[in-house]
């Protein structure tokens, strides 16, 4: 089972936010607007300003899915305390990523937690 989104078979939460397989619907949410690029970059791990405007992108979907979905980092799975296994198949799924899916992840899961405080 690895755990996170971006060619991953299950997901799991990262921070505030809990994802799923499914694709969900927002329709029964409070629209509370979406990040802007502008306001993303101003994120000290979000700096690229590349980056910055794919996270808002994922963002302004309106459903849930593997394409704006957390990534939990190798780090995250050993601080939330999951086993030896689910660790190792976190840290190869986060290690077969590119520098700019890293990247992207790491953005993402900035502006989640700062959506979540």
């Amino acid at each position: 089972m690895l755990l996170g989104g971006v060619g991953a078979g299950c997901l799991i939460a990262a921070g505030a936010v809990t994802l799923s397989m499914a694709t969900s619907s927002h329709e029964d949410w409070q629209d509370v607007g979406h990040p802007t690029a502008a306001s993303i970059v101003a994120i000290p791990t979000c700096s690229d300003q590349t980056i910055a405007a794919e996270v808002s992108s994922a963002l302004s979907g309106s459903t849930e899915s593997t394409a704006n979905s957390v990534l939990l980092s190798p780090s995250e799975a050993t601080k939330m305390g999951l086993r030896e296994s689910q660790i190792a198949a976190q840290t190869a799924a986060w290690n077969r990523l590119s520098t700019h899916d890293r990247a992207f992840q790491l953005c993402l899961g900035a502006e989640q937690e700062q959506f979540a405080r």
